[in-house]
Parts: structure tokens; sequence; C-alpha cells
């Protein structure tokens, strides 16, 4: 694979795209040999967010730019567009997380904003939308991540919230939510990654903990079934990084390895074969970065440098 000094990197649906630490976005195709190419000529890029066939990322001015398919208004009004254009006129963004058909966004002021698919109530409220709109009225998120039609953040104060699908107990209990509402009782949440149809966090003592689906394994334990609510994954204490994909998931310990679990089709977890205990990908220790897609996995090390497994020539 090119490599180049990676800021940022994400594996999705449809290729790897990364954000170099001179805030240029680069692009490879699953479809194609991984080679990165660069997106063109800007270097103001700050925080990127892509899954299948949309992009939304924000500018080191904090105004939010989206390109892609907007079937559901998901990068503001009605068109789609195959350049970053800007959506609306703010320049106060701080993060931005996008499922398939939706984008969910942090304002430095610490407010949720949401736009494009809203069939289960994954931004909010009733209908979709094609302008950001508030999603209820907290000013205190510090962290936000979507699945395919589910969305969850985390507060201040350390609790963990959801609102969406919710057909396999991924934002806990039971019945889709239009409103934000509270998952668990616990107020020491530190990190949240969601695929496609489960959620994974990780709490400031560093355990591992998840929901909802779990055909493959990739919330861990013999059990596949659904689960409803959070359950600690393992007995490990010094995860900080976790990212999830469409049936797998990667973690990352403080020592700098990596560990996946779940669905291995295509070497998602490193060529591990089907995984429902966390197992250890590779001997490197030194990685500080992983992004899981539909198709494959990315991890970056502390060298800037970027490994795929969606790479023929890994």
């Amino acid at each position: 694979m090119s490599k180049i000094k990676v800021a940022q990197v994400i594996c999705t649906f449809e290729g790897v795209l990364a954000l170099d630490t001179q805030g240029i976005l680069w692009n490879a195709s699953v479809f194609k040999r991984l080679r990165l190419l660069p997106m063109g000529v800007a270097h103001t890029w700050s925080q990127i967010a892509w899954r299948r066939h949309h992009i939304v990322a924000i500018k080191t001015d904090g105004t939010l730019w989206g390109r892609g398919d907007n079937t559901y208004g998901q990068i503001g009004g009605t068109q789609g567009t195959t350049v970053f254009t800007q959506i609306e006129e703010d320049n106060d963004w701080h993060y931005v997380a996008v499922g398939p058909y939706h984008t969910v966004a942090l304002k430095s002021d610490g407010t949720l904003w949401g736009l494009g698919n809203n069939e289960y109530g994954q931004i909010g409220g009733l209908g979709n939308k094609t302008r950001l709109t508030q999603i209820e009225t907290a000013n205190n998120w510090i962290q936000v991540a979507c699945g395919a039609y589910h969305t969850v953040g985390i507060k201040s104060d350390g609790t963990l919230w959801g609102l969406g699908d919710n057909e396999h107990g991924q934002i806990g209990g039971t019945g889709d939510k239009n409103t934000l509402t509270q998952i668990g009782t616990s107020n020491d949440w530190v990190h949240v990654a969601c695929g496609s149809d489960y959620t994974v966090a990780i709490k400031k003592d560093g355990t591992l903990w998840g929901l909802g689906g779990n055909e493959y394994g990739q919330l861990g334990g013999s059990d596949t079934g659904n689960k409803t609510s959070l359950t600690q994954i393992e007995s490990a204490n010094d995860w900080i990084q976790v990212s999830c994909g469409l049936r797998h998931t990667i973690a990352l310990k403080k020592e700098g390895t990596a560990w996946g679990v779940g669905d291995d089709t295509q070497n998602k977890i490193g060529g591990l074969g089907n995984q429902t205990e966390l197992t250890r990908i590779g001997n490197k220790n030194d990685w500080v970065q992983v992004s899981c897609g539909a198709f494959g996995s990315v991890l970056s090390d502390a060298n800037g440098n970027m490994f795929s497994s969606l790479d023929p020539n890994r």
C-alpha cells in the first residue's frame, strides 16, 4: 500500500479514506489494487467521516462539507454531488459521524445536530431532514457514533445515550426510539463505536462492553444471540480504542496491540477465521488507530504508516 503520514483513517463499504498530517485527503477503492490517491488539492481538512456512499468532513475553519449520494438529504439539500460542497454556513463544527444514509455532527458548544434518513428516528423526531436540525436541547455531548440506522453518543458526565433502530437491542432494551434514551446507568464511558446493528463502548477503567447484534460473535462469547443490555467483552481492562464493521470488531490495547473478534471473511480480522473471542492480530505493538469497514479493516502505526486487510500486497 502507498504510505502517508496518517492523522485519521477510515475503512468503509467501498474503500479506504485517509487524512494525512498535512490536512490532505487520500482515497483508495477496494475494487482495485489498494493504491492511495489524493482527493483534490485542499490542505484544510481536520476530520472526516465516510459510510457507504457519502463523505462528510470538517475543515480547519470549522465548516462542514459533504459529497456523494444525497437520496435522503444526508449532505444537505436535495442534490448529490461529486465534489465537496459546504453544508450550510456555520463554522463551529467539532466532530462528525455518519451512517449509510444519515449524518450527525457535534458543534463546539456541545450541541448535537443531524440530517438525512430518519426512518427509525436515528436523528430524532419524525421524518427525513434535508437541513441540519438540532437533536434535542442538551449541550454537553463529547462524542457520537452512527450505525446503519442508530446513533449513540456520550455526554460530558460520562453517560451513554442512543436513539434509532433497536431491532437487535443495539441501543438497549426493546423497540425503536426517536428520542435520546440513556443506555444503562453507568457514568464512566469514554469511547463508543457502532457497527451496523451493534454498539461497543469503553469505560474509564479500560473495560470493553457491547450490545446488539452478535450473529458472528462480534460482541464476544459463544452465545451469538442478540444482547439487549451492555455486557462486558472478556475481562481485560486496558482497552483504549475500538472500531466496529458490518459484523466484526477490532480493539486496541494500551500496549499498542490489536485484537479482533467476529466475522473474518476477506481477512477482516487478519485471516484468523471467524472468532468469538478477542484474538490478537499479528505481532506489532505500535498500533495507534483502527477503522473497520464492511469488507475490511485498516490499522495505522505510531510512525503514521497504514496497513489494510484489503491490500493484496499487505
